[in-house]
């Protein structure tokens, strides 16, 4: 399924699938910003 040609029904089916998943995941375990600041800076 994930090495279907574009425009291919299976494709198509990966794609709404893919959706569905994304959507379903932001709704019931959304990912908040991190607890820290990243390090963009090792030494001073």
């Amino acid at each position: 399924m994930f090495q279907a040609p574009v425009g291919s029904k299976q494709a198509d089916e990966r794609d709404l699938l893919v959706t569905l998943i994304e959507a379903y995941e932001q709704k019931h375990s959304p990912i908040g910003p991190p607890p820290v600041k990243p390090v963009t800076q090792l030494a001073p």
